[in-house]
């Protein structure tokens, strides 16, 4: 959330600071540009989600009536573990509070191997409430965040498909104009 804050303002002072589009040809440049300044934004989005559906698996595999209750204590921490693995090989980068909240939730679970817990039910209620909501307000936060941003960018749909329609109207009506050259008939 604080990235994709930070970029607001920063596109924000950039667009206050920058020259306005000429013409379409520096529009549709300004807009690859901020294709691309927007996208560190929407990647860590994309990581802040998948550390909530880590979670969400490790505290599904700690409900599994399946499993003794030791074994979906260990399943859950191996869900953990193996997302944290596959974050490091990818390099994907968590912002520290979303980190802090993954890494807590692993020592939690792993206090809760001594002693072994016969039923995972005080556990799971544990974790959902202090980092599984922590984490989907995060998200939500982010998703209310992205929502703003797709408003903003219809509306400049509108906008430009009102101004495409106008300009049609424009070349339709352009053969009816008197003084321009009439196109000859085909013969």
């Amino acid at each position: 959330m604080r990235y994709l804050l930070l970029l607001s303002v920063i596109a924000a002072c950039l667009s206050t600071s920058a020259q306005p589009a000429k013409d379409s040809y520096d529009a549709l440049g300004a807009a690859h540009q901020h294709e691309r300044d927007l996208q560190p934004a929407i990647t860590q989005a994309r990581e802040n989600a998948a550390a909530l559906r880590a979670l969400l698996r490790a505290e599904q595999k700690l409900g599994d009536d399946s499993l003794p209750a030791g074994s979906a204590l260990d399943a859950a921490i191996s869900l953990i573990d193996q997302y944290m693995h596959e974050l490091d090989v990818r390099k994907g980068y968590l912002p520290r509070d979303v980190r802090r909240i993954v890494e807590q939730m692993r020592d939690v679970l792993d206090q809760a191997r001594t002693p072994m817990p016969s039923d995972n039910t005080l556990l799971i209620d544990k974790v959902h409430h202090q980092f599984i909501h922590r984490l989907s307000r995060r998200v939500m936060e982010e998703m209310t965040q992205i929502n703003a941003l797709i408003t903003t960018y219809a509306q400049i749909e509108v906008a430009l498909r009102a101004l495409q329609t106008l300009e049609l109207q424009v070349l339709s009506n352009s053969e009816n104009v008197t003084g321009l050259p009439q196109p000859r008939p085909v013969q």
